[in-house]
């Protein structure tokens, strides 16, 4: 969807969508790369998928620790649906990387893997 319109957020690609639901590439106000998930009741998310998500947003918004991504913003839209979009690292790029086929080496994968078990 070409003309998702999020706060503080230029929207640079859509990366991933479902029924109501969009994955971004962005900038923040500040230039920074970003990753941005939208819930659209207008594009099909029902009440409670918008609900659902603001939940998690309000969730994350507690979250402080160093092996999971910073959350730069999040909340509700105007036009009824939801946001978050979080800072954009290296090991969000994995997205990137799978899709050209560029597989993760045994030592990337190792080293993703206790990441991931540290954010646990």
């Amino acid at each position: 969807m070409d003309n998702i319109k999020v706060p503080n957020t230029k929207i640079i690609e859509t990366i991933d969508q479902g029924f109501g639901h969009f994955l971004c590439k962005g900038t923040s106000k500040d230039d920074q790369e970003v990753m941005v998930e939208v819930y659209l009741k207008k594009e099909g998310a029902s009440h409670s998928d918008v609900s659902d998500f603001l939940d998690r947003v309000q969730l994350y918004k507690k979250i402080n620790h160093p092996n999971i991504s910073k959350l730069m913003d999040g909340g509700e839209l105007s036009e009824g649906g939801a946001f978050l979009s979080i800072e954009m690292e290296d090991e969000i790029r994995l997205v990137d990387r799978l899709r050209n086929n560029e597989w993760l080496s045994p030592r990337e994968a190792t080293a993703l893997i206790i990441d991931l078990a540290r954010a646990l």
